[in-house]
């Protein structure tokens, strides 16, 4: 309801009149009257206010006041106050208080809440079911689980005598399950797409295939390895592994869980080149608060992969294909490679149910576990025996064991001897770490040397410069 604020005074009146009016159908909601001190005194106080502004004080409120209007104490916007405190003290992070707050205080808006006691169960059901054809089940829920905690609340600090939601219900329709789990064969082609957009396209600023396989081979979800920073990365351990520490964990629990084998060669080599990269551009060394991912892909380029990759955005049930598609994979592959339900509930990072919250594998049997993943990066590590370097033996447990990437035919090429390499259909899958080391080779021969003979040991090493400097092999 749209209002209109009306103000009525004559040059010698003594008072002035406001009106409150609709401003679709004219109807004066309210009015009141004001009186108006005579101009001697008014220009009194005027003068009394500047000078205490120049002076830097306070200005005093004795002088003649024409009138005040102060907004109505509320108690429930205290208690909203209080809640969000309780919160806090719980751990809640700060965007979810933020949130919830916010949800309510609109809710509150919009229903014309101003009181605690307006908070009772036909006000609040009732204003829930006037939005829930717009909603899914799960978000009704939500947003009654968001009341909930509130009313809870008020009853504990005294505030409301009973909980007016403790007999509501929920919504019975809990969505369509969310996105759906991916196939091995849907993973291995994101991955394998992105990896060779990174090879051919210089506008590549950050390891997609990289971020893409970390939410398939460790579970993580979208925006978490945004969140890891060097120290949470123990790579020099005898089983490598990751460092959750609360503030990084969704649920606060601090935890340390395994690397999957194929992913441990890979962050090494990931943070070796950041670590070149500075060497060469005369930056100091990394510190331990420095991000893994300096650069991450976004939703927007994960879409552009899965749509290269031919993967259709919704399967038959109308379940969508998303980043979260990768946790749901991991889960899925561990299962269907037999490892036990409290160890997938433990490597997800699950509470799970009482009995798995007691449950503490170590490091060496969620290894164990972990090998048992399906290979994902499109190109196969040589043996550990040949390759010390990468730590990585390709021969892994489960079903593919000898797979570490989509078959030879079907793998994106890279030909060394070419300036600008590109995906081809001939060849064999570099090794890693060869062009890696040509890389650093040749950056750190540039340093005092011409641009003729460093061009030169670019090319030889399978090197392509761009205009920021910065090398691609």
């Amino acid at each position: 309801m749209q209002r209109a604020l009306h103000v009525a005074a004559s040059a010698a009146a003594s008072e002035v009149e406001i009106i409150v009016r609709e401003r679709a159908t004219g109807r004066v909601i309210g009015s009141m009257v004001l009186p108006l001190p005579p101009p001697s005194a008014t220009l009194a106080s005027m003068a009394r206010s500047g000078e205490a502004a120049r002076s830097k004080r306070a200005v005093s409120a004795d002088g003649p006041v024409a009138g005040r209007i102060e907004a109505a104490p509320s108690d429930l916007a205290e208690a909203l106050d209080a809640w969000a405190a309780y919160l806090s003290s719980r751990g809640k992070k700060p965007g979810s208080i933020k949130s919830m707050r916010g949800f309510i205080r609109s809710a509150a808006r919009d229903a014309g809440w101003s009181s605690v006691s307006d908070l009772t169960f036909d006000a609040i059901t009732g204003w829930l079911a006037g939005r829930r054809p717009n909603w899914q089940g799960t978000t009704y829920n939500r947003n009654l689980s968001c009341f909930r905690s509130l009313t809870k609340f008020l009853v504990a600090s005294k505030r409301l005598t009973d909980d007016p939601l403790s007999l509501a219900d929920r919504a019975e329709e809990s969505g369509n399950g969310g996105p759906r789990a991916a196939t091995t064969e849907e993973a291995r082609s994101l991955i394998r797409v992105a990896w060779a957009r990174e090879q051919a396209d210089a506008r590549c600023k950050c390891p997609r295939a990289l971020y893409w396989a970390v939410l398939f081979l460790h579970g993580a979800r979208p925006n978490e390895p945004d969140l890891w920073r060097r120290k949470h990365l123990v790579l020099d351990h005898e089983i490598p592994h990751v460092h959750w520490a609360g503030e990084i964990q969704k649920s606060h629990r601090e935890m340390y869980v395994a690397l999957a084998p194929e992913l441990v060669p890979l962050l090494r080599e990931h943070l070796a080149s950041i670590d070149r990269l500075r060497a060469v551009c005369r930056r100091p060394p990394p510190g331990p608060d420095d991000p893994v991912f300096p650069k991450v892909p976004n939703r927007g380029v994960f879409n552009e992969d899965r749509r290269r990759a031919g993967i259709a955005d919704v399967d038959y049930r109308r379940r969508p294909f998303t980043r979260r598609s990768g946790r749901k994979w991991f889960s899925t592959a561990l299962t269907a490679a037999g490892v036990p339900e409290k160890m997938v509930d433990h490597l997800m990072r699950h509470s799970g149910r009482p009995e798995h919250r007691y449950y503490d594998p170590p490091l060496a049997e969620q290894a164990a576990a972990l090998a048992r993943l399906p290979g994902l990066w499109p190109v196969s590590y040589p043996q550990t025996a040949h390759n010390p370097q990468l730590g990585l033996d390709t021969a892994r447990g489960g079903g593919d064991a000898q797979h570490a990437g989509p078959p030879h035919e079907e793998h994106p090429r890279t030909n060394p001897t070419t300036t600008r390499p590109r995906p081809a259909t001939g060849g064999s899958a570099p090794q890693a770490g060869s062009l890696a080391g040509g890389l650093g080779a040749a950056r750190a021969k540039r340093t005092g040397r011409g641009r003729s003979e460093s061009a030169r040991e670019d090319r030889d090493a399978g090197v392509v410069r761009h205009g920021n400097g910065q090398g691609r092999t």
